[in-house]
């Protein structure tokens, strides 16, 4: 996913300083936490707010910096490295390219550190043996790389699963196997 030049060089200056003070996991986790603000239910009033050129900048920042939270591992100075580096986006007037740093960072940090996001959709909820099989075969599929998985019920699949391992898919899905028959009657 090309992110653009600007968030990806100050997302990477932001990786660089926080690598060298020891806290790049706990900038992940503030970038994630304001991707989940900017991707969550408040997400389109976040970013009219931050584009909003009515609304003090001074604000924006306050606001940007409370919706990176706390991290949760307690990092001593991630709190005062993220807010630093969004009072130079303030000063560089480039508050409005938060969502981007934030996801270049996050991208950045999971190639440098070999993390794979997977997601698995279910057509219903799996028995807890079910899903451990899953993950055992998606750590094999992936070898060494750390797995950041997630899970969720998907009804509209009817049987069956979905597997996303970054931008790779594999769809299991009942609902996939109609679909391709639908295509193979409507092509004769």
């Amino acid at each position: 996913m090309d992110l653009g030049l600007l968030p990806s060089r100050y997302a990477k200056a932001l990786y660089e300083s926080a690598l060298e003070k020891g806290l790049s996991s706990g900038v992940y986790e503030a970038m994630r936490n304001l991707e989940s603000m900017f991707n969550g239910p408040e997400g389109d009033r976040l970013t009219a707010t931050v584009a909003n050129p009515y609304v003090d900048e001074a604000e924006k920042m306050n606001l940007v910096i409370s919706a990176c939270g706390k991290v949760q591992n307690n990092q001593q100075g991630v709190d005062s490295l993220v807010g630093d580096f969004m009072k130079l986006l303030f000063k560089n007037r480039r508050l409005n390219l938060v969502k981007g740093v934030a996801l270049a960072y996050i991208s950045l940090y999971r190639k440098k550190n070999g993390i794979r996001r997977v997601r698995v959709e279910w057509a219903s909820r799996p028995e807890d043996s079910t899903e451990e099989q899953m993950k055992a075969l998606v750590q094999r599929h992936i070898g060494n790389d750390t797995m950041e998985y997630t899970s969720a019920v998907n009804p509209d699949l009817i049987g069956g699963y979905r597997i996303a391992i970054d931008n790779e898919r594999l769809d299991a899905s009942v609902a996939n196997e109609f679909n391709q028959l639908r295509q193979k009657l409507l092509s004769k």
